[in-house]
């Protein structure tokens, strides 16, 4: 499911393309279940974010390129490096970025400043952010985050950002809870909550609207947004439950 913002036609022709090569993603050479997704870490509810990266990848980037903006841990790193990309990882954190070199010694993982107003790569055909724009607790930082990342891409350089949408924290979902009561009344820049039932432990964020996004990647500079809202499928392999019919997540593909 896509949506333009604001609405380009000639853009319009691309993105129905785009949905028309998801939707044969099975047969597709980047096809993959719940379970190939085990080797970096990705099960459950929170697969839906990454499931499509490939897909999404393969037909709106130019280049082999990457940032992973906020790479923590690695796990979004090592997927898209699986993907054939060239990636780079950036984190605030030393001692996530710890972890993201013991799994993977080959990788490319470097330390930034909070609030860094330059990235240390520039002409980056991709760069890909999960779960890292729900951090920021007022609209002016991200706005000078997505304008260092717009910076370090190529004149033809796209940016993937995943986040959480606002039935996540009202839905049931198969391994996420959300029934805290920082959920009763989400409004946009409130704190939320979520706990990973699987792996029992729980995430303090912030709550940004759909239109919250669209604003900051306006300000930021980028041209025509698209969002995309993937859904549970029967063929993924896991026994949805809310994910069947509402997204949980939201993935935003930028243009520069």
């Amino acid at each position: 499911m896509f949506g333009i913002y604001p609405r380009n036609e000639e853009l319009a022709i691309y993105v129905d393309q785009a949905e028309a090569l998801m939707s044969q993603k099975t047969k597709d050479c980047y096809a993959r279940t719940a379970q190939d997704y085990e080797k970096v870490g990705l099960c459950g509810t929170d697969w839906l974010a990454y499931r499509d990266l490939p897909e999404l990848i393969r037909v709106f980037s130019k280049g082999e390129t990457a940032i992973d903006f906020g790479c923590g841990s690695g796990k979004s790193t090592r997927l898209l490096k699986e993907v054939g990309l060239t990636v780079t990882g950036l984190d605030i954190s030393a001692s996530q970025l710890t972890l993201a070199i013991s799994a993977d010694p080959s990788g490319d993982y470097r330390l930034i400043d909070e609030g860094s107003q330059k990235l240390p790569l520039t002409d980056v055909a991709i760069v890909v952010s999960v779960f890292v724009f729900m951090e920021f607790g007022n609209k002016e930082a991200m706005v000078d985050a997505a304008q260092a990342i717009r910076n370090s891409l190529a004149k033809d350089g796209v940016f993937i950002m995943v986040v959480t949408t606002r039935e996540f924290y009202s839905g049931d979902w198969l391994t996420l809870n959300t029934k805290f009561p920082e959920n009763d009344q989400v409004i946009s820049g409130g704190r939320v909550k979520a706990e990973f039932t699987d792996l029992e432990f729980s995430l303090t964020d912030y709550f940004w609207t759909h239109e919250d996004y669209v604003r900051v990647l306006e300000h930021a500079g980028f041209n025509h947004i698209v969002r995309h809202l993937p859904l549970g499928e029967t063929g993924d392999g896991l026994p949805w439950k809310d994910e069947t019919s509402t997204a949980p997540f939201a993935v935003y593909i930028a243009f520069k």
